[in-house]
């Protein structure tokens, strides 16, 4: 259905249960390290990315 959405139009959005998952490939540069650092985007921020990850994969597809 998220597809679907996507296709015509509607973008993810927080706070209406969209269920986004981030992969990544890098190697982690100290596994011993029991500390980090978080970074986040604002909510009024994402609408971009969202856009941006809609047309990446039409794109692909």
């Amino acid at each position: 259905m998220s597809l679907e959405i996507g296709k015509v139009n509607g973008i993810g959005a927080d706070l209406v249960g969209d269920i986004l998952l981030e992969f990544s490939t890098t190697n982690v540069s100290n596994p011993s390290l029991m500390t980090g650092t978080i970074e986040f985007l604002f909510n009024n921020s994402t609408t971009f990315l969202f856009e941006a990850t809609i047309q990446y994969v039409e794109e692909a597809i």
